[in-house]
């Protein structure tokens, strides 16, 4: 896990802790609420998961490349083919 997100994780647990423990009749909404003013994992959490989107539509789109890149190499392989076989049949006949 990225370092910065686990020391988050880490402060938001104590930050978490230390409110519940000091103010024992809070409710979990207003707890959760004070807790996301304290801390920046909310906005590590925003950034690491538009980083996986932005990985995800790079990988879409290199699935259609290689997909593009696999058909013109197999009509290479195929020209080729085609040639070896004119060069064949041209020695044959000569």
């Amino acid at each position: 896990m990225n370092t910065a997100l686990s020391i988050s994780i880490q402060g938001y647990q104590l930050i978490r802790e230390r409110i519940k423990a000091l103010e024992t009749d809070l409710d979990e909404t207003t707890l959760h609420d004070t807790i996301e003013g304290l801390s920046d994992l909310h906005t590590i959490i925003e950034h690491v998961a538009r980083s996986a989107l932005a990985d995800e539509a790079l990988a879409a789109a290199l699935r259609l490349r290689i997909g593009d890149m696999q058909e013109r190499l197999s009509r290479i392989e195929h020209r080729a083919g085609n040639r070896r076989g004119i060069a064949r049949d041209a020695m044959l006949e000569a």
